[in-house]
């Protein structure tokens, strides 16, 4: 069976975890091109968000720079989210060996190792490689998920070649 990994922290209404605390993380799968058959089940799994300066800084609902920030983590792009990648880089400077400093790195890296469609500017805007080593060479690898490892490896592979 193959595996997904999904980003559960923002979704369309927002932050999804918005709140320290304990949450369960339940998943399943409808097979709908299989009849009468029951949905395959993932066994629950427990995660604790923690209250940190860093994720109050991140996640407040109501403001548009936060909400372009969440999109921006989830997507790992998107120039025309200003607000958002202005209070990624206030975490990246005032918080800089937090978790969400180290996700906004990977992000920011990612996203100028690629060239990005800028509908708002009608532009295509070239891959700054060197600009996107500044923010990969922030990173603390080890201290990411197995597929956040994986796109930092990229990243810094599309950076070397070039």
């Amino acid at each position: 069976m193959q595996a997904n990994v999904e980003a559960v922290f923002y979704g369309g209404r927002g932050w999804t975890l918005d709140r320290p605390g304990r949450y369960e993380i339940r998943a399943s799968y409808a097979q709908p091109h299989l009849q009468k058959s029951q949905p395959v089940r993932a066994e629950p799994i427990v995660i604790e968000v923690r209250n940190d300066p860093a994720g109050r800084l991140l996640v407040d609902n109501a403001s548009r720079p936060s909400l372009e920030a969440g999109k921006f983590l989830v997507w790992m792009a998107g120039d025309h989210l200003r607000a958002g990648t202005a209070l990624l880089e206030q975490v990246l400077k005032s918080q800089p060996g937090s978790r969400a400093a180290n996700a906004a790195a990977l992000a920011l890296g990612r996203s100028y190792a690629r060239h990005f469609q800028d509908y708002t500017a009608e532009t295509v805007r070239a891959p700054d490689y060197a600009r996107a080593q500044s923010y990969l060479d922030r990173v603390k690898a080890a201290d990411l998920p197995a597929v956040s490892r994986v796109q930092y490896h990229l990243a810094r592979s599309a950076t070397s070649t070039c």
